[in-house]
């Protein structure tokens, strides 16, 4: 396969064309003839390839119908050609076998093809379907007669060659006329349609050929015919495959598409040469070839007449609409003007004198260049000369000043540009403050693509002095050589309201300040200096109360403290409904010193109509960086601005890149946590809880864990609270629950008195939706409560939202309905003793910081886990040593009577397959029941 990609096209055509001649020269012109029909089989092969590995340019199935119908072609032109070498004589209802074998190739190519150049659906009228059904009946006329008038009438009838005579030729006028008349497909049905009709013909000649072998003609015949079947499969490979089906422009409404096509010109040539030679040699017609003529005649007749008809309407559809176009040219305000290769005024449009007041004896036959500023002339020479003979004007967008794109009008929000031209009634001098260089620079000049539209002042007829807007237009094709059209607009009014709007949109109605579109304008100029966002919280519930005039008023004299605090040259900005901000171009330290001082001054009270109101305030600042960069300076502000709210009011917090990660990197985690479970980014791991003396697990602590993309693996209480801020942690609960208790029941089969905790938000406590799914869960997997023990941390206990009574509360359900509870990380915070005795718990687990020596002596140490111990048993609580990590911190635990321990010293959190292999090797060593279970079992309901 790799030798056969290396060999080149050309060669494997040369050894086609030397095996063609020399099945030529030494095999008889029939089996020469089917031998080379079998060859259309390489581009039928070709097309079904290039369908299956769809590589075709056009429509599968067009390439797989016509690729297949070749395929045919080629095998019957094989099984022909052993036909007649082997078995000349051999014959099938008095019909020889290779035409009746031709036969059926022309009715299974005639079923295969032409479904594939029906489609697509060609859109005609029904003057066009009437000109389609003309082109086929006359071409089928036309393509019968010759075969009738020489072979059929003349001695020769067979039922095979008059079967293929009339199919055949009805097919080809069909496979023709689809390819000439496509509007879909155009350019694709151009080729395969009359490769299809000439393959057609080919096999027609084959059939007949073949059913009159005493025929010196036949084999010349069959053997021309097989030559041309290749140039028809090749045809078809190169339309299908090839082609770009719609590479050619649709024909216009009510155009002929055929018009310049001579689709009857050969048909229409052979039916006459044959009834000629007819004639000649001493032959008569007879009546069905002179009712095949006569066919021929009428559709030929009748077609040219319906393609006057149609031709007739498009004309006049055509001077329709150049006549509106006329009067849309003398009614437009746009004055158009044609110029020739010296920029000369050679032609101009009515509403020159209507609009401009300028005469044709005052512009025809002068430079169009003296209609502008003289400062412009120079550089409206350049844009015109730059578009003298384009065919098409580009199409592209620039800088606001003297050229402009009409893509891209300037924003009523937008800043003033320093290059706009001159407003009506200035002078020349202030119309000509428009960059010279972007005026007219040339098409492409350093690379730089060619403006649209230039901007310039334009002297009128009356001497007055207005703006407008040039384009260029293209090329007259009245005017020989080279010209250009242009058209001009007046934008003065535009102009006028374009400046009022930008005025009023940059200035906050309220309170007189710079709106956004201001402070973006104000933040242009590059300079040091920093600027200041400052949110104001309390305006909403003003309104409420006292009313939104209150509110108002309140936020005016806001702006008023802002001012009076500022300098002169600073520049205050009112950018949301309570958001402001001041541009300041002092250093970090006066603008930080500033921040606080306007943070201060907004946070006092508000005296108003014997209305004391209060506000809280926050700031943001962030360094103006030399750049022209507006959104970033606004963006870092904001940033330090989310900075500053997440602190308590009066807080001013600069902008930096470490609060930029941590807030990016919550940002993300926000966005992707939703979606975590659908990308099977969330999992479970396990870590066992072991009784110390025998090493073997007793319980097992299930902590869900997130393996973000970008961040890693997430800790368990980041991630649960990152949950329970964007309230998805109900639906990451109720799929943790359900995968922690299926897995349950396949341990507990191993080892029946192994239990399970998985910690919660204290929150989640008093949900409904919560013990709903707990429920759900343990009779879904018939798993008994006491397996399951609900931990809290110990940080939740005191920064919580749940008091210490409605905790308690909560914890004394659950084990009320025998989930057993615990408290984990204890020894960590500021937890008091007491609160253990308040709440009920069933499971101590002690933090490593309890009995780790790395931070204090091992005697004291000993002695303070050896407490908490005794504690909990006194209590009636299991303690876990919780965080095992080294040998030292087991030799303490077990010296104080601790039994059971966790942590990565004895076994990391794992997948749970690891740690069912873990189970697997006790699962025949009982474990001692735990005496929080012993007493869940005496425990009478309500305790």
């Amino acid at each position: 396969m790799i030798g056969l990609r290396s060999v080149r096209p050309s060669a494997i055509v040369a050894v086609g064309a030397a095996l063609a001649v020399v099945a030529m020269v030494l095999l008889p012109q029939t089996v020469a003839g089917g031998l080379l029909a079998a060859a259309a089989a390489i581009p039928g092969a070709a097309m079904l390839w290039a369908a299956h590995r769809r590589t075709a340019a056009g429509p599968r199935f067009r390439a797989a119908l016509l690729g297949a119908g070749l395929l045919v072609t080629g095998v019957t032109g094989a099984v022909c050609a052993v036909v007649e070498r082997v078995a000349p004589e051999a014959r099938f209802d008095g019909v020889p076998l290779a035409a009746h074998l031709y036969l059926v190739n022309l009715i299974l190519a005639t079923l295969v093809t032409l479904p594939g150049l029906m489609r697509p659906q060609q859109a005609r009228d029904p003057l066009g379907r009437l000109r389609v059904m003309l082109d086929i009946v006359g071409v089928s006329a036309c393509l019968i007669l010759p075969t009738w008038v020489l072979i059929l009438s003349g001695g020769y009838l067979r039922g095979a060659s008059a079967i293929a005579s009339f199919l055949g030729a009805v097919a080809t006028a069909m496979a023709a006329v689809a390819g000439v008349h496509a509007t879909r497909h155009r350019a694709a049905l151009r080729w395969a349609g009359p490769a299809v009709a000439l393959a057609l013909i080919c096999l027609i000649a084959l059939v007949i050929s073949a059913d009159n072998p005493s025929n010196p003609n036949s084999p010349p015949a069959a053997l021309a015919a097989g030559l041309a079947m290749n140039v028809a499969g090749w045809a078809m490979w190169w339309g299908t495959v090839r082609v770009d089906p719609d590479s050619a422009p649709l024909p216009a409404d009510g155009s002929e598409p055929a018009a310049g096509f001579p689709l009857f010109t050969l048909p229409v040539l052979g039916a006459a040469i044959s009834v000629v030679a007819r004639l000649l040699h001493g032959g008569h017609l007879d009546a069905p070839a002179i009712a095949l003529a006569v066919i021929a005649l009428l559709a030929v007749a009748t077609r040219e007449f319906v393609a006057a008809i149609v031709l007739r309407r498009h004309a006049a559809h055509l001077t329709y609409h150049g006549n509106r176009l006329r009067s849309l040219m003398f009614g437009s305000s746009d004055v158009a003007m044609v110029l020739d290769r010296d920029l000369t005024v050679r032609w101009q449009s009515p509403a020159a004198a209507r609009h401009f007041g300028l005469s044709d004896s005052g512009v025809l036959n002068r430079p169009v260049t003296a209609l502008v500023d003289a400062s412009q002339a120079a550089a409206l020479e350049r844009f015109l000369t730059a578009r003298l003979g384009d065919p098409v004007p580009p199409v592209v967008s620039v800088s606001p000043g003297s050229l402009v794109s009409p893509d891209s009008p300037a924003s009523p929000g937008s800043p003033p540009s320093s290059g706009s031209p001159a407003s009506p009634g200035s002078s020349a001098s202030s119309g000509s403050s428009a960059p010279s260089g972007s005026s007219g620079s040339s098409a492409g000049s350093g690379g730089e693509p060619a403006a649209q539209i230039f901007s310039a002042v334009f002297h009128d007829g009356l001497g007055r002095l207005r703006d407008t807007e040039w384009t260029a237009g293209g090329t007259d094709p009245g005017i020989p050589g080279r010209s250009l059209v242009i058209h001009i607009r007046d934008v003065s009014d535009q102009r006028e309201l374009e400046q009022a709007l930008q005025q009023a949109t940059h200035v906050d109605t309220l309170t007189g300040l710079a709106n956004v579109h201001g402070l973006r304008h104000a933040l242009q100029p590059a300079g040091e200096g920093t600027l200041i966002k400052m949110e104001l919280r309390g305006l909403t519930a003003i309104a409420e109360v006292h009313g939104a005039d209150c509110a108002d008023a309140v936020l005016v004299e806001a702006v008023r403290r802002i001012r009076s605090r500022i300098a002169a040259t600073d520049v205050p900005a009112r950018i949301g409904d309570a958001r402001l901000a001041v541009i300041t171009r002092n250093g970090a330290l006066l603008a930080h010193v500033l921040a606080n001082q306007l943070v201060t001054e907004l946070a006092l009270p508000y005296e108003m109509d014997g209305v004391t109101a209060h506000l809280q305030v926050w700031a943001g600042l962030s360094d103006l960086p030399p750049g022209p960069n507006v959104d970033e300076v606004m963006r870092r502000a904001a940033l330090g601005l989310r900075m500053a709210r997440s602190r308590p009011p009066g807080a001013v917090e600069w902008y930096d890149e470490a609060m930029e990660e941590q807030l990016v990197r919550r940002s993300t985690l926000e966005q992707d946590l939703p979606t975590a479970l659908d990308r099977s980014e969330l999992e479970l791991l396990f870590q066992p809880v072991f009784e110390l003396n025998g090493r073997r697990p007793v319980g097992v602590e299930v902590i869900l864990s997130w393996r973000h993309p970008a961040f890693g693996r997430l800790p368990a209480a980041e991630l649960l609270a990152l949950a329970d801020d964007l309230g998805v942690l109900g639906d990451l609960r109720i799929w943790a629950l359900n995968r922690m208790c299926r897995q349950a029941t396949a341990w507990r089969r191993q080892l029946p008195e192994l239990w399970f905790s998985f910690g919660v938000r204290p929150g989640e406590l008093g949900e409904d939706g919560f013990h709903t799914a707990l429920e759900t869960v343990l009779e879904t997997h018939r798993l008994p409560r006491a397996a399951l023990v609900v931990e809290i941390s110990e940080d939740d206990l005191h920064h919580g939202p749940e008091s210490d009574r409605l905790l308690a509360d909560h914890l004394r359900a659950l084990r009320t309905s025998e989930i057993r509870t615990a408290v984990g990380h204890f020894g960590a915070g500021p937890t008091s003793l007491s609160r253990l005795r308040i709440l009920p718990v069933d499971l101590l687990k002690v933090d490593r910081k309890v009995f780790s020596q790395d931070d204090g002596a091992p005697a004291a140490v000993g002695v303070i886990m050896e407490v908490a111990v005794t504690l909990g048993r006194r209590l009636g609580m299991d303690v876990v040593a919780h965080g095992l990590s080294s040998e030292a911190d087991l030799e303490t635990v077990l010296a104080t009577g601790c039994r059971l321990g966790q942590g990565d010293q004895l076994a990391r959190p794992l997948p749970a397959e690891h740690v069912e292999a873990l189970i697997e090797r006790f699962r025949d060593i009982p474990i001692p029941p735990s005496p929080t279970i012993a007493r869940l079992v005496q425990r009478r309901p309500g305790d």
